[in-house]
């Protein structure tokens, strides 16, 4: 059983400044009809007051939103807790039958450049709907 990498279909790292206050698709890969994907891998950057939606066949599948911590209260200094070079694997991975996007929502008062990493593979339809029950039994 032949997979085809999910590269195949889009850029699976891609980024976009979002401005303070507003919402913006920040990643989009189309599968192509006949085929099936299925997303193991994603990392994405967060900064204060903002959050990242998945949206995978225009479902909201997962919402990102990390607390950050406080690294120097001198100086109030904050840091980012996600590692966009350090993508988590997911187990079973997610089902996709046509779109993976994510929705950056910006709550700060400052524009941010969010990024994401989200990977996996994708199959001929045929095959991956018998991929999709080992995966999800």
């Amino acid at each position: 059983m032949t997979s085809i990498p999910l590269k195949e279909f889009g850029n699976t790292y891609q980024y976009k400044e979002v401005a303070a206050g507003a919402s913006d698709t920040i990643f989009r890969i189309d599968i192509p009809v006949g085929y099936v994907g299925f997303v193991d891998k994603i990392a994405t950057t967060f900064y204060k007051d903002t959050y990242i939606e998945l949206k995978i066949d225009d479902e909201i599948a997962e919402t990102f939103k990390r607390e950050i911590e406080v690294v120097d209260t001198n100086r109030n200094f904050l840091a980012e807790v996600a590692n966009i070079d350090e993508p988590r694997e997911y187990d079973p991975p997610f089902l996709v039958t046509y779109k993976v996007e994510f929705i950056a929502h910006n709550n700060d008062t400052t524009s941010h450049i969010f990024e994401v990493f989200c990977d996996g593979k994708c199959f001929d339809e045929v095959i991956g709907r018998k991929e999709a029950v080992g995966n999800f039994n």
